[in-house]
């Protein structure tokens, strides 16, 4: 069993870097192990900042991490949410274009990128999953466009289902992260997005029993909502 390495009071790299002093060989995806370590970040706490060289490859193994840009104006703009199993940092450039923040408690499985780049020149399966990863990236991407064009109401029931499939069941889902968060990946206000939790009651196809424990009162009307009609 791997032992988490603390993240507090050192610099980032240095501590990842004395971490794999003692790696130990884990999955990245499904195919193939590469050595990597345990990393623990409390929760805000950064994992890499835009700009920062992408040295490594990370694997949430619990907790959740939000992916983000600020934007020129200082507004940030969330690319994604990761969750147990997702990988992330599997960019094309040297360079990371994004920041990463633990959203809550977190440990991250830790790969050096010329780890994973020398395996995947020695196994033509490793190489393909590295494509098949990085071709989900652009999927999300995609997906995140269509999404910004769908109204207020039908972006949030949209996320509620589908973050539902990944860390809550069929009938309910506890938010890990905060209303804030929500906004800056619908590209709403906070405002908008209190309103629309408050319309989706109203109707009833949600009950908020908490401020982050939300009951599917009515799958039906949530599932009509995040998938509108084209026309």
């Amino acid at each position: 069993m791997l032992t988490a390495c603390s993240t507090i009071g050192v610099a980032h790299e240095e501590r990842i870097d004395a971490c794999h002093s003692a790696p130990r060989s884990e999955q990245l995806s499904g195919t193939g192990t590469v050595p990597a370590v345990v990393m623990s970040y409390a929760a805000d706490e950064r994992v890499f900042g835009q700009g920062m060289p992408r040295r490594f490859v990370y694997k949430v193994k619990s907790g959740v991490v939000r992916t983000f840009t600020l934007l020129g104006d200082g507004r940030r703009q969330i690319d994604a949410f990761h969750f147990p199993d997702d990988v992330f940092g599997l960019e094309l450039n040297d360079d990371h274009s994004l920041s990463a923040e633990a959203v809550a408690a977190t440990q991250l499985l830790v790969f050096q990128r010329s780890l994973i780049d020398r395996a995947a020149e020695n196994n033509c399966a490793m190489a393909q999953e590295l494509l098949s990863l990085t071709g989900r990236t652009l999927e999300r991407t995609r997906a995140q466009v269509v999404l910004s064009r769908r109204s207020a109401i039908e972006r949030l029931a949209n996320f509620l289902l589908n973050l539902g499939s990944r860390v809550g069941t069929e009938t309910s889902v506890d938010l890990p992260m905060s209303r804030y968060d929500i906004a800056d990946y619908l590209g709403l206000t906070i405002e908008t997005v209190s309103r629309m939790l408050s319309e989706l009651e109203r109707i009833d196809a949600i009950v908020l029993t908490t401020t982050r424990h939300i009951v599917f009162r009515d799958r039906v009307k949530l599932t009509v909502l995040s998938n509108p009609p084209m026309g």
